[in-house]
């Protein structure tokens, strides 16, 4: 029985409306916050560039928020827009793949052109159009190597093979194994092969060759699953621990005497990052002179230039630290006035909320997709989450979706915090924070590109997460069929390599706080006994 509506009847009128009014409040509330966060500096121009950093912020929160839209469209059931009107009626197979590729689009050409743009301009005078062409010329030879890459690795490995269940039966006997339309899955007893005679159950592999725009998501997501794993790890610990720290060492007024003391103890840690700063300037004169002459061997000069790269990072991260001690002492005595103390309070129920939703990531992780790697028939010890998720969905149809989409926006939150978590402890790369008031626009951008990275594993690992859940969704479809079992990738899955890392920094950065809290995430009460040491060096003195 086809159905006699045209297709654009059968879109539901309701997820039309999100999908069209979502992206538009993301628009409005990320150029507010683009505002606020931005240097003054650079309030007034680069136009392009702040257009592309609202763009960024908004692709990578809509790519979340498509997750639940998919599970609420149900695009899965059998006969949707044919005879079955249960499904939304939207092709999401094609918004994933739009929204993905043009993910794509953004982290290798345009942000790798603005931050070049950008970073082209050394103050001293040079011309808008000197650095245009700094910015072309180092794009096309990288944009000229990825695409090579690329397409030599999607004719190499182009293939998927999807495990299937065959089951042959004589055409007299009816097939069961769906319920309102919906595919079940059917244990051994329940076959029709397990009462019917003449039936047959064979599992075989279904080679098919995937698009490039699924491989060009397959090789992002791959990319990103390296970094989402290390932030993600790291964010899920942090993130919760970070915001019951900023309520317990809130600001507190304290007399002008004791406000002088730290003030002199900041001046002091000023003037040793100044003579720091100095002496880091004339190594780096020294050693490009070592490269330019051809000085030592080329082992020693690049391991000089590691160290040298390494200790100007550390330097960055010492500073930032500094002008945070300051922000937070000048809150404690002549602005403390304009703190508002709801923020704490914020701080304080955001850090509760957090713990609860870290716990029941981690123990879903353990209970249901772990048991999947290590039992021998695949199957979960629990469906948890999965099984709440579907009884939520008894009570108000959105209610499910909605608590899918607050797990993988809380996991992608997570993958924020790690990433800046991770260049405050390890100094392999160059942080780029960004703070209220004073963020620069190339630190803006090389953020929104690694969390775009991020986006493709984040809705990957919910997609895996809630697989019971999201059996329905063309995301399932996309991530959990074809990318999985693509040659080369599918053994990351297979083994499920990717969940244990996951689990192993998470537990590792637990490990680590505990033993080692965090230095450089200084608090006023910490700050008051730092600071109170005469003639405290920073760590970047022994280098």
């Amino acid at each position: 029985r086809v159905s006699s509506r045209p297709p654009w009847a059968m879109v539901d009128a309701f997820l039309v409306t999100v999908t069209v009014i979502a992206p538009i409040a993301l628009v409005v509330f990320n150029a507010f916050l683009a505002s606020h966060y931005l240097h003054p500096e650079e309030k007034k121009q680069h136009i392009l560039l702040k257009i592309l950093i609202v763009a960024g912020l908004t692709f990578a929160q809509c790519t979340i928020l498509l997750l639940p839209l998919d599970a609420s469209n149900k695009a899965g059931i059998v006969g949707c827009q044919v005879w079955n009107n249960f499904c939304g009626g939207m092709r999401m197979d094609i918004v994933w793949q739009l929204v993905f590729l043009s993910i794509a689009v953004f982290v290798v050409v345009f942000i790798p052109f603005a931050v070049l743009y950008y970073e082209a301009d050394d103050g001293v005078g040079n011309k808008k159009n000197a650095r245009w062409w700094t910015a072309i010329k180092f794009e096309v030879i990288f944009l000229t190597l990825v695409i090579t890459l690329l397409l030599v690795l999607f004719f190499l490995f182009n293939t998927t093979a999807i495990p299937v269940d065959v089951i042959s039966q004589p055409a007299s006997q009816a097939f069961v194994g769906f319920t309102d339309g919906i595919p079940t899955m059917l244990t051994a007893s329940e076959t029709p092969c397990a009462a019917t005679s003449g039936c047959y159950l064979d599992e075989q592999e279904l080679d098919m060759k995937v698009t490039f725009p699924i491989y060009v998501i397959a090789i992002m997501a791959f990319i990103g699953w390296f970094l989402f794993v290390m932030y993600g790890g790291i964010g899920v610990v942090a993130l919760p621990m970070d915001l019951i720290s900023a309520y317990i060492h809130r600001p507190r007024y304290m007399p002008m005497a004791e406000y002088v003391e730290l003030k002199e103890s900041i001046i002091q840690r000023t003037d040793e990052l100044v003579d720091i700063g100095s002496q880091l300037q004339k190594e780096f004169r020294d050693n490009r002179k070592e490269v330019q002459t051809g000085a030592g061997s080329r082992k020693e000069r690049r391991e000089r230039s590691n160290q040298l790269r390494k200790a100007m990072n550390q330097y960055r991260a010492a500073v930032f630290v500094l002008e945070r001690d300051w922000d937070d002492l000048r809150l404690c005595h002549p602005d403390f006035k304009k703190h508002n103390p709801l923020v704490p309070i914020f701080k304080l129920v955001a850090g509760i909320f957090s713990i609860i939703l870290s716990i029941l990531w981690l123990v879903h992780v353990s209970v249901y997709m772990l048991p999947k790697a290590l039992s021998s028939d695949g199957q979960p010890k629990s469906l948890f989450l999965n099984e709440v998720f579907i009884w939520f969905d008894t009570w108000f149809t959105l209610l499910g979706v909605l608590s899918v989409g607050l797990f993988a926006m809380y996991m992608f939150f997570a993958v924020i915090k790690g990433n800046f978590k991770f260049g405050m402890r390890f100094f392999l790369v160059q942080i780029h924070p960004i703070k209220y008031g004073a963020t620069l626009i190339n630190s803006f951008l090389i953020n929104i590109g690694l969390v775009l990275l991020c986006a493709a594993p984040v809705v990957q690992f919910s997609t895996m997460a809630f697989a019971d859940y999201a059996r329905l969704t063309d995301a399932d479809v996309i991530f959990g069929a074809q990318i999985r079992y693509l040659q080369f990738f599918r053994y990351f899955f297979e083994y499920h390599a990717f969940v244990f890392g996951l689990l192993g920094m998470a537990a590792l950065t637990l490990i680590y706080v505990l033993i080692r809290p965090n230095k450089e995430d200084v608090s006023v009460s910490d700050l008051r006994d730092k600071l109170r040491s005469k003639g405290r060096r920073t760590e970047l003195s022994r280098m």
